[in-house]
């Protein structure tokens, strides 16, 4: 029997509590109905028949055979033959000694060159670059040479003798050959007056690399004593001047007195220098001295003996900072 929903009138089944329309749920008093039940239409039973194999037509292939197991003979070795062996692996074992020999050669080569290097600066002293000077010297009149030479100094030598030694003459000589001479002393208590004859020559090229590489160096201080005839020579300014110096050094204490002599502004010439004597106070050490006075600071570096004559080179700084490159040698 059909129903209202009571709420909003819309028709219902009896089975359905709630509403279509409304959603609201209905009385209790079609709680208990249930939907219409629809049956499902039954298939007919019918007797159970078990399945047939087809026959299958008899064939003589198919026929049971007796299990026969198929077993192939060894081959016999052949005589001589051996069986292949593993080849041994190679190994980089000299390819490794090879790299550290290398290596190791290497390295005592790169020691022995910083060893040379090391000693050849040690007996060589690094000295700073002198100022170089622009001005050339001028000689002075009272230096300049004026007399010619004379005529046996101009003649020419004689023919040497054409004639063949005799036997006699060509037969070594049994004495012993006699001792060197000894190298002719330095007179260094009166080296004279300076000219710029005594420095033209090698001066400049002191300044500009050194000592000769052949020279002897200088080591001992009392050696350096004495009297010595000395060029001062201002590049800035161009002012040069020829003093002599005196030079007492003992075992680390040294006094240096110049006496101030001639004096060139510009390349001009020289004339007598008026300067009063100045005495410098300081050390000297393996043949090098620093002194000090009012006038300023006296720095030589090194002394060296050269084809029987020494040299030494440094610079003179005054208290404004201008510098000097200055030159000694005797006799």
């Amino acid at each position: 029997m059909a129903k209202n929903c009571k709420f909003c009138g819309t028709p219902l089944e009896d089975w359905m509590v709630f509403c279509d329309n409304c959603g609201k749920r209905q009385d209790g008093a079609f709680s208990n109905a249930q939907p219409p039940v629809q049956q499902q239409p039954q298939r007919p039973q019918q007797p159970y028949q078990p399945a047939q194999r087809p026959p299958q037509p008899y064939c003589k292939q198919y026929q049971q055979q007796p299990y026969q197991q198929n077993i192939t003979p060894r081959q016999p070795v052949p005589q001589g033959y051996q069986a292949p062996q593993p080849q041994p692996k190679k190994t980089n074992v000299g390819l490794i000694i090879g790299i550290v020999a290398g290596s190791v050669t290497l390295l005592i080569v790169l020691i022995v060159i910083a060893v040379i290097f090391f000693f050849s600066g040690i007996l060589t002293p690094n000295t700073p670059p002198l100022p170089v000077p622009t001005q050339l010297y001028t000689v002075p009149a009272a230096t300049k040479a004026t007399d010619k030479p004379t005529e046996s100094e101009t003649e020419q030598p004689t023919e040497k003798a054409t004639e063949k030694p005799t036997e006699k003459q060509t037969e070594k000589p049994t004495e012993k050959p006699e001792p060197a001479t000894e190298k002719p002393k330095i007179d260094t208590d009166n080296v004279g007056d300076p000219s710029v004859n005594d420095f033209s020559q090698w001066f400049l090229k002191a300044t500009d690399s050194g000592m000769p590489y052949d020279a002897d160096t200088i080591f001992s201080n009392s050696k350096i004593n004495g009297e010595w005839k000395a060029i001062f020579m201002y590049s800035e300014t161009g002012v040069n001047e020829l003093s002599k110096v005196n030079i007492k050094a003992g075992d680390h204490a040294v006094t240096v007195t110049v006496k101030h002599k001639y004096v060139s502004v510009n390349g001009g010439d020289y004339m007598n220098d008026s300067t009063p004597d100045t005495s410098f106070d300081g050390a000297a050490d393996n043949g090098s001295l620093t002194a000090y006075s009012n006038s300023g600071k006296l720095e030589i570096w090194f002394f060296w003996e050269y084809e029987g004559k020494q040299y030494g080179l440094g610079t003179f700084t005054n208290p404004s900072g201008e510098k000097a490159s200055v030159g000694l040698m005797r006799p």
